[in-house]
This record gives C-alpha cells, structure tokens and sequence, in this order.
C-alpha cells in the first residue's frame, strides 16, 4: 500500500516564497507565517474580485496596501 502527504519531514521543505514585484512595493521580509491559501484571496482582493467561495485565508496586508494606490 503506498501513502501521501502534503507534508515533509525536513523543515526546508516548508516553507514557501512567495515574490511579488510592482514599480510602487518596497522591498521587505515578512516574518510571519504566510500560507498557500492566502494566495487566492490575496490576488482577488487585488483584482477588484470576490474571493473564491470556500477559500480559506485571507489577503496578505502587505501587498493589499501596495496595489492599492
């Protein structure tokens, strides 16, 4: 029988960039925790869009702020 999993012993294997440029964000490092699922709402939000429905998380203040100008 064989498994899966989204998991991974190494902590390396954890952590997830994420990089985002615009001509109006500065550069900065974010030290806290940043989810996969706050991707999608991120981007509507940035969209002028809904999140999906159903989506967990929620839009990274960060770049939020950045596109809103």
């Amino acid at each position: 029988m064989a498994t899966s999993t989204h998991e991974s012993p190494w902590r390396y294997d954890r952590f997830v960039p994420v990089v985002v440029a615009r001509g109006s964000l500065t550069a900065q490092r974010v030290y806290r925790a940043i989810e996969p699922v706050d991707i999608t709402p991120t981007l509507a939000v940035i969209a002028g869009a809904e999140p999906p429905a159903g989506s967990h998380g929620g839009p990274l203040p960060e770049l939020v702020r950045g596109f809103a100008a």
